[in-house]
């Protein structure tokens, strides 16, 4: 089944700092309260030129009541939680702060939950600068991300590629449907199988634009003539299907074996 990721609507009330949420944690490995690098967390990022000194800014879940503080306990912008902390975010970096055994901050794992970040508390003025609503379930240890960091789109952790490879016995041919690839912007496919032991096989590449799924039908298993006219493989015993997805951040390789 597909999940989905729900974005509410609150940017008219959001003020450009070039801070955003970048990526969190609702569901870590253990303790979600636990003390860091433990425990749930949540990323900024600084899209802006500058540093920027976000101390005393304020994370909330879905109620007003529910806040974590950012200070030097419980940040950390240099991959050493263990030394005394920091509260700035690099320019085109990332600012870690942990909950940290917060009691009230909470991000919810089972029915969807809402992250937002203010530049001070609500109580004292504080402006919203962004949030983000997930309405899912999260796996444990699952971390919702924008990709690219920044700017890019939330993606949803649940969603992760997968291909399904199928016979089409009656045109002697094969097909595969590849699912939760909308952040991949390349796919590209190698069918191969031992026809009376010769190697046989079939490429190719599709440009993708932010579809969910593709399915693509009737690679013969044999050749064909302009005129419709098919000779086909025999002695086939196993096809192998490879795809390998493209984008920004690097490859994903999916593999698929059908017996003939």
């Amino acid at each position: 089944m597909e999940k989905q990721i729900t974005i509410t609507a609150t940017t008219s009330a959001q003020v450009d700092f070039g801070v955003v949420l970048n990526e969190f944690l609702p569901n870590p490995v253990g303790d979600d309260k636990a003390s860091k690098p433990g425990g749930e967390w949540v990323k900024l990022y600084n899209n802006s030129p500058s540093p920027k000194d976000v101390s005393g800014w304020v994370l909330y879940d879905t109620y007003d009541s529910h806040v974590l503080v950012i200070d030097v306990s419980n940040s950390d912008n240099n991959g050493n939680p263990s030394d005394s902390g920091e509260t700035v975010v690099p320019a085109g970096g990332i600012l870690t702060v942990y909950r940290d055994g917060d009691g009230d901050f909470e991000l919810n794992n089972t029915g969807g939950d809402t992250v937002r970040l203010y530049n001070a508390p609500i109580s004292s003025g504080g402006v919203l600068v962004d949030s983000f609503t997930y309405k899912i379930a999260v796996n444990e240890g699952k971390s919702f991300k924008r990709q690219p960091d920044g700017t890019g789109a939330w993606k949803d952790p649940e969603v992760e590629p997968f291909v399904d490879f199928y016979l089409q016995p009656e045109k002697a041919a094969v097909g595969f449907k590849a699912s939760g690839i909308s952040q991949y912007q390349k796919l590209n496919y190698e069918i191969s199988y031992q026809a009376r032991e010769k190697e046989e096989g079939i490429m190719g590449t599709i440009n993708l634009s932010g579809e969910e799924e593709i399915t693509r039908d009737s690679f013969t298993l044999g050749t064909c003539s302009t005129g419709g006219t098919c000779v086909y493989h025999s002695g086939i015993d196993v096809i192998h299907l490879k795809i390998i997805l493209e984008n920004l951040d690097g490859k994903v390789t999916l593999e698929r074996e059908i017996n003939y």
